[in-house]
């Protein structure tokens, strides 16, 4: 019920105007159209929100995520905010990837320093929109079945669903999805083929209160201007 009801906040019940999807196109057809769209996309903005059993960003779990919100400008460059729990305390986490080189915020004084690879692990959102294996990637990989046509906002989009092994989303995921079944609920517009919204539930992770990623993407090409932050002295 939980789970149902999540998925219902994100689908507005607001009529669906024209134009009419093309009914005839599979569920397989639908998700190559959408990878073919999404690796076109220069830029978005991406809002990730995690609920259920926690998802911890770092092995000792003390880093358990909450939400991850920012933009992504192609290839690489992300500016995101990352929100957790860290020893039952909310804090916050700015990041920054430009290049290969990534920068975060310190929690405690909000400055900037350059990360280095023995510094950490920081859940790095780019890989879950990665051209060649993220998620609009994977998604024509999957035995998908179309649920059918249902409104976001004013415009029609297919909704997609398909369950996949948490070890084939590994690549993206950083290790953070656990072996088992994953049932991932996708919603693509209808004429442009973009995808919109995400709901995947981690079955495994708590049969009873399973750990559920809720991904939306809206501001496609949209300008987005990514630099370096000042760092600390």
């Amino acid at each position: 019920m939980a789970i149902g009801l999540t998925g219902c906040a994100f689908l507005q019940t607001s009529s669906v105007s024209p134009p009419t999807p093309t009914a005839e196109l599979s569920a397989q057809e639908i998700a190559a159209r959408s990878a073919q769209k999404m690796s076109q996309v220069k830029s978005f903005h991406f809002r990730i929100e995690f609920s259920g059993t926690a998802e911890y960003a770092d092995t000792l779990h003390t880093l358990a995520l909450k939400e991850v919100e920012g933009d992504l400008a192609r290839p690489g460059n992300l500016r995101s905010l990352i929100k957790m729990r860290a020893l039952g305390m909310a804090t916050e986490v700015g990041l920054i990837r430009y290049g290969s080189d990534v920068y975060v915020t310190n929690p405690l004084n909000q400055r900037w320093g350059k990360l280095a690879p023995e510094d950490g692990v920081v859940f790095d959102p780019t890989l879950v929109f990665d051209a060649q294996a993220g998620v609009p990637a994977v998604l024509p990989t999957l035995e998908l079945r179309k649920l059918g046509v249902e409104p976001i906002g004013e415009r029609p989009h297919y909704h997609l669903q398909a369950i996949a092994q948490g070890d084939y989303l590994n690549t993206w995921s950083v290790g953070l999805i656990p072996t088992g079944p994953v049932t991932l609920d996708v919603w693509i517009d209808c004429e442009t083929f973009l995808l919109q919204q995400l709901i995947m539930t981690e079955t495994a992770s708590d049969p009873k209160d399973p750990t559920v990623w809720h991904i939306e993407l809206s501001g496609f090409d949209e300008p987005v201007d990514i630099k370096p932050p000042p760092l600390a002295r």
